[in-house]
């Protein structure tokens, strides 16, 4: 999607919710966030670090309101020299909205948002066990019916995919 100096985040959301065919009425709780990157250009001195507030502060996604342009973002981060990228993802979560719905993307996205909010561990699970299970549950749903007959295929360095479904903090506690 080519960044026109008049695409507000309004209007991306509206692209978005056409292009998936969202029919969920909590499709209205979705948002854009921009999120930094790691990798080049991401060291940029914090200026907290000089207040003694923090050596560097963990990057997290920042909503974007619906007024806000696409390409003032861009412009902040190409001048700070920070890779990043923009999020479609859901901003608000009611507890007396959550029944399930009948719009399958809808329940899709919910769904990998959860996942990809775990593996990050900005979902803490403490437990060894609900990782082992939640792994397991989360590349069931992901390869469905390609599922390797042989489970060594998921550790192979040359195709394994099963570290990328555990959670960040967990990565570093077993082998």
């Amino acid at each position: 999607l080519p960044i026109t100096p008049d695409l507000n985040v309004a209007k991306v959301l509206d692209i978005c919710t056409h292009f998936m065919e969202l029919q969920d009425p909590r499709m209205q709780y979705f948002g854009i966030f921009v999120e930094d990157v790691d990798g080049e250009g991401d060291e940029a001195p914090n200026p907290l670090a000089k207040a003694g507030i923090a050596e560097r502060l963990q990057k997290t996604p920042r909503p974007l309101q619906n007024e806000n342009f696409m390409g003032d973002v861009v412009t902040v981060k190409v001048r700070q020299n920070q890779k990043f990228k923009f999020v479609f993802k859901r901003k608000i979560f009611l507890k007396n909205q959550d029944e399930p719905s009948e719009d399958p993307m809808f329940s899709r996205l919910v769904y990998l948002q959860a996942v990809d909010e775990v593996i990050k561990g900005n979902i803490p699970v403490d437990d060894e066990d609900e990782v082992g299970r939640m792994v397991s549950d989360f590349m069931a749903v992901e390869f469905g019916e390609e599922m390797p007959d042989d489970p060594l295929d998921l550790t192979d360095p040359n195709h394994g995919q099963l570290i990328e479904y555990v959670p960040m903090p967990w990565r570093e506690h077993k082998d």
